[in-house]
């Protein structure tokens, strides 16, 4: 199992939040407020305020920011060649990645309105969680095939083998968190109506 680059972007969610949340010019927002709550929802899983301002029902946020997570996790399966996640695992990643962006940190840096929609500048400081846990990571799956070319697993089906392996990952993640930090800001341009 070979460790590739991973990128953690939730930015395709987000955008779609942004836009089921649009609003006509008879309900005229504050752009700040209403991208700000969009970010909080999507990454840090604070709804209440993107539901106040679009009026969208809490539930219905919150069913998007779940999909967001569930295709993290799937991503986190393919990044780290899992074949068959587990509803059990699939939740023990999910509440990592919660656990993570739950630090995220953007800051809106312009707003304008053309005239025919917003055009709105977002810095998006990537979350370096990664590259703090790489070393242990690989560490961690080398001696995780060394167990399994002497046999340490061979009592194991093929489900509970690959929860073994997936717990160790996440264990390593866990032990960064209180270290996060962030990479250099990315910009990020959208425009919307």
């Amino acid at each position: 199992m070979i460790i590739k680059k991973i990128k953690v972007n939730f930015l395709v969610i987000i955008m779609l939040l942004i836009l089921t949340g649009c609003v006509n010019d008879n309900n005229h927002i504050e752009v700040n407020a209403y991208v700000d709550s969009a970010m909080d929802a999507m990454y840090k899983g604070n709804f209440i305020k993107y539901s106040e301002i679009t009026g969208l029902e809490i539930n219905k946020v919150e069913e998007i920011y779940m999909n967001g997570l569930n295709i993290e996790s799937n991503a986190f399966a393919n990044y780290f060649d899992i074949r068959n996640l587990t509803e059990e695992m699939q939740n023990e990643i999910i509440n990592l990645y919660k656990s993570i962006y739950s630090k995220s940190k953007y800051e809106i840096e312009n707003i304008n309105d053309s005239g025919n929609g917003y055009l709105v500048d977002i810095s998006i400081y990537p979350i370096n969680i990664i590259s703090l846990a790489y070393n242990d990571i690989l560490l961690y799956i080398d001696e995780f095939n060394v167990k399994t070319f002497n046999g340490d697993f061979d009592n194991l089906n093929d489900e509970e083998f690959e929860n073994e392996y997936v717990k160790g990952i996440i264990e390593v993640m866990k032990r960064y968190l209180p270290e996060i930090g962030y990479s250099e800001k990315n910009y990020y341009y959208r425009s919307f109506t």
